[in-house]
């Protein structure tokens, strides 16, 4: 969950920034640069790309906040106090990170007061 939390805040510093790893062939092979290899699992190395519109971040948003359930599903507040409050806490923060590429004021107050 937290992965795709830091690619949304990413993502966010690059829509605001104008950078795009598409254009920027150094940075490209930086952000995509396989740091690891695993060769008993079968497992394909993610590519990092562009995500410059809603329904990109959506996407990365959902990925993140069912992880994140997952997590706190594990790690109830009676017992992991610490973990549990770290995952809530970042759940706030996917949210403030989703309301950036959101341009609809509804959506944005019901984030908002739901988080």
């Amino acid at each position: 969950g937290k992965c795709y939390l830091e690619r949304l805040k990413f993502a966010k510093y690059q829509v605001k920034e104008q950078i795009w790893i598409s254009d920027n062939n150094e940075l490209n092979e930086t952000i995509n640069k396989r740091i690891c290899v695993f060769t008993r699992l079968n497992v394909s190395w993610p590519k990092v790309i562009d995500i410059r519109n809603k329904e990109d971040a959506k996407c990365l948003f959902r990925l993140s906040n069912t992880q994140f359930s997952r997590a706190i599903e594990y790690f109830i507040l009676d017992g992991y106090v610490s973990e549990h409050i770290s995952i809530v806490r970042s759940i706030s923060c996917l949210y403030k990170n989703l309301i950036f590429f959101e341009d609809n004021p509804e959506r944005v107050f019901l984030m908002l007061e739901s988080h």
